[in-house]
């Protein structure tokens, strides 16, 4: 109809990126960087991915050990479909990136869903998770922090979990894409104590970079490696050789990196304050990512009916709660947006529901 919508939808940050980064591919689209590189990404780039790693993480991954790939989502649709085949199954903590369900179902395999709730912290339960293993599942997929409450389990609690995974030779997908917008401690499956196990992250989050499309892999073994970087092979060959030299770049732009944690920080305090404001309305103050996630503890609150009405009439997009599993009285809010749309975006959902 014309309005102009306020975007609490979409996990897109608007902070630029590093214009070292910009250069960095110029420079490359100059020097004729434009031909097919080696499928698990040019020997530059995974040497510096290697260099970021065990600085960050104290980890030292081999070469051998590191796929580039087009974007986290191909990072784990390709961690899925390396460790579940068809009939098996993978285990998701709910609520969950709604992707996670699609390319486990994809692959052919079948979702199993844990449940978590607001009044639990959103934490999960081991014992809930050993419960729900069947004979068949592979796979456990872990993302923290979490997309879309904000969590981040403490260090004891994802031993925990690891240790379950290692009893039932469980493959731990570990989606660690939002870990430099971590507010508290935030255990990385780098650490030690999963026996099988493929960190998938991206560049799109820590340096805005999501228009690039370059995230990458970081395997158990050079065998699952090379599954990973076969798919990419067959699939789009390599991510384009200019974007692997601005890659390079975000990996020493570790100012900028500070800059855009610094300033979700704020935005999820500003977006914390203006709902409180919001009567009925409980959330789990995010200990990290870029979202949150309230619950409205009415028998006659719909959010997938609410989201529809809010966008309709206030001009304001949320995703319901359902896209992250059966949470119908969830909806979750991006804070991608400048803190002022925030702050509006707020007050008429606050309104909305008054």
């Amino acid at each position: 109809e014309g309005k102009k919508v306020i975007r609490l939808d979409v996990g897109n940050p608007d902070f630029p990126a590093p214009a070292a980064v910009v250069e960095a591919w110029q420079e490359a689209l100059k020097g004729q960087k434009t031909h097919y590189t080696e499928s698990r990404g040019i020997p530059e780039l995974v040497g510096a991915l290697r260099a970021y790693l065990k600085s960050k993480s104290h980890f030292d991954a081999k070469p051998d050990e590191l796929v580039v790939t087009v974007g986290g989502r191909f990072a784990v649709y390709a961690a899925i479909a390396t460790a579940v085949k068809e009939g098996e199954s993978a285990m998701i903590i709910e609520p969950a990136w709604p992707a996670y369900k699609e390319q486990i179902e994809f692959v052919g395999g079948k979702a199993i869903s844990v449940q978590t709730s607001l009044e639990d912290g959103w934490g999960p339960s081991p014992e809930k998770i050993e419960e729900r293993i069947r004979p068949n599942t592979k796979a456990i997929v872990l993302n923290y922090p979490s997309n879309p409450t904000g969590k981040i389990v403490k260090p004891s609690l994802f031993r925990e979990i690891l240790e379950v995974a290692n009893d039932h030779n469980l493959t731990v997908i570990s989606d660690e894409v939002y870990d430099s917008y971590s507010f508290a401690p935030c255990p990385s499956i780098l650490e030690g104590g999963a026996e099988r196990f493929i960190l998938t992250s991206s560049f799109s989050k820590t340096w805005s970079m999501t228009g690039f499309r370059v995230g990458y892999a970081v395997c158990d073994g050079r065998q699952t490696a090379e599954k990973i970087a076969m798919l990419a092979s067959l699939m789009y060959t390599s991510v384009p050789e200019f974007i692997q030299y601005g890659a390079i770049k975000a990996l020493e732009s570790e100012e900028e990196a500070t800059r855009n944690r610094e300033q979700m920080r704020e935005r999820i305090a500003i977006a914390c304050r203006e709902l409180d404001r919001i009567h009925g309305l409980k959330y789990y103050r995010p200990d990290g990512a870029m979202y949150v996630f309230p619950e409205l503890r009415e028998e006659s609150f719909d959010s997938s009916g609410f989201a529809d009405s809010l966008l309709n009439e206030n001009a304001v997009s949320v995703i319901p709660g359902t896209g992250f599993g059966n949470y119908p009285r969830c909806f979750r809010i991006s804070l991608g947006s400048p803190k002022e749309v925030i702050v509006e975006g707020i007050r008429r959902i606050g309104e909305k529901i008054a």
